[in-house]
């Protein structure tokens, strides 16, 4: 038989252990949260950033053209 010391020692240890694994399972649920944010950001910017790259491609051959049509007029 345990004494009422041990008992009560034994009751804070499964207490803080419990309050650890809490703990452990709101920072995951952080992290998780962090990470789907960190990639959506990141998928986002690079619909962006192709976006970007077609309008520069757009206007640089807009730009070819107008170049060409110029020269030739003169």
């Amino acid at each position: 038989m345990m004494s009422d010391d041990a008992q009560r020692w034994k009751s804070k240890y499964l207490e803080s252990l419990e309050q650890q694994e809490k703990l452990e399972q709101r920072w995951e649920a952080r992290l998780d949260l962090l990470r789907r944010g960190l990639v959506r950001s990141s998928l986002a910017a690079e619909g962006s950033a192709k976006r970007l790259i077609n309008a520069c491609k757009s206007c640089a051959t807009c730009c070819v053209a107008m170049t060409w049509m110029l020269a030739s007029q003169r």
